[in-house]
């Protein structure tokens, strides 16, 4: 963002503005070189995030529908897709065998791997405004955010 008559200097806004200037940079920064990959896989938007879903949890039809906002045939041709590519398997669910789990594969979470790999990557350079104790001091910050969440690995 370049400070203009029509823009304050961002040491002036509020931290909202300023996080949602960030998340603005970081998603545009990363997110085509991330979507130039997952056209390359040929994997859709819908594809790439019922994958997403999947590395946190197995799911079934059902989920992926009422997570992404669709029908369950519309779902279960994804899933379809993803199976026949080799990203997701079908297994039985142990708690109900009349059930299919889906669970990403080797080769899914590999893709998945790659992408974020990409998108860290494309974003890194914007670390380099940082000096090297503000790198670590942003680093002990982004932890704490993170384990708030429960989201360590």
């Amino acid at each position: 963002m370049l400070v203009t008559e029509d823009r304050p200097p961002l040491d002036g806004l509020p931290l909202d503005s300023v996080l949602e200037i960030w998340v603005n940079m970081l998603l545009w920064s990363g997110l085509a070189p991330t979507v130039q990959h997952m056209v390359h896989a040929d994997l859709t938007f819908s594809e790439s995030v019922v994958l997403r879903m999947l590395q946190r949890t197995p799911l079934n039809v059902a989920d992926v529908a009422s997570c992404i906002s669709i029908t369950q045939s519309a779902a279960s041709r994804v899933v379809d897709r993803l199976v026949h590519d080799g990203y997701v398997s079908r297994q039985e669910n142990p708690e109900d065998r009349r059930q299919k789990q889906l669970m990403l594969t080797d080769q899914g979470k590999g893709l998945i791997d790659r992408m974020e790999e990409i998108f860290v990557q494309a974003t890194r350079p914007i670390l380099k405004a940082l000096s090297s104790s503000e790198r670590d001091r942003f680093r002990a910050l982004l932890v704490k955010m993170v384990a708030s969440q429960g989201c360590c690995p």
